[in-house]
């Protein structure tokens, strides 16, 4: 960090697999960001990401592999209780659909069989949000997700996501929420993690002109210790 909280930045060596994963690969891969204030309300950002994310062990260094990377790009600006962000970001070989068929989305891209190379594709996507704190207490928020999941094998593949609720904080440590969650895929499906306890739900279905949809309300607390 330099000049007055300027310029921020980390950069990470990782085994790819996720910190909860100790599993050995043969790779190591590479993170890393950068974030800019150049004024005290302004936020501009920016990061990277390049490897095998751990799939590549001692038994199929050989096979035909794919590279994982990821760029993203993200301003935002906090200014008299407002907060409103938006972030970009293209995601190249990380996952593709099982078959343009069926269009299942979640199938590795970064190695298959020895036989088999994996499949080349791309994700897209864009995140806005928006924030305000009515007071010290209380804070209405909303955020919308449109991603394109499969650009090079099925453009139509997509998910769109959005929610809208309001916080509360009673004392110091504890918020409190309440928040409408709206998801729906068009021409195929996407299994998204249901937050509990590794659970998770599929919307959608086989490729075709119609979508599934899955909503909810929900209370959440979070405290501080």
């Amino acid at each position: 960090m330099y000049g007055a909280n300027l310029v921020n930045y980390q950069f990470s060596v990782v085994n790819g697999a996720g910190y909860k994963n100790p599993s050995r690969s043969k790779d190591v891969d590479f993170e890393g960001r950068v974030g800019v204030n150049p004024i005290s309300w302004l936020t501009l950002g920016a990061g990277f990401y390049n490897g095998h994310l751990g799939q590549i062990t001692a038994a199929n260094e050989n096979f035909p592999k794919n590279t994982a990377t990821r760029y993203d790009a993200l301003a935002a600006v906090s200014i008299i209780g407002i907060h409103f962000g938006t972030e970009w970001f293209q995601a190249r070989n990380y996952k593709t659909v099982n078959t343009p068929a069926a269009s299942a989305y979640g199938t590795s891209a970064v190695v298959n069989t020895a036989t088999a190379g994996p499949t080349d594709d791309k994700a897209t996507g864009t995140s806005t949000w928006l924030s305000y704190d009515i007071n010290s207490q209380w804070q209405a928020f909303a955020r919308y997700d449109n991603t394109k999941l499969s650009a090079d094998v099925n453009p139509l593949l997509r998910d769109e996501y959005f929610n809208l609720g309001a916080a509360y904080k009673p004392i110091k440590p504890l918020d409190i929420a309440i928040v409408y969650k709206n998801e729906k895929v068009e021409h195929g499906s996407n299994t998204i993690s249901g937050a509990n306890a590794n659970g998770s739900y599929t919307i959608g279905g086989a490729n075709s002109n119609r979508y599934g949809r899955f909503s909810e309300y929900g209370v959440y607390a979070h405290y501080k210790f």
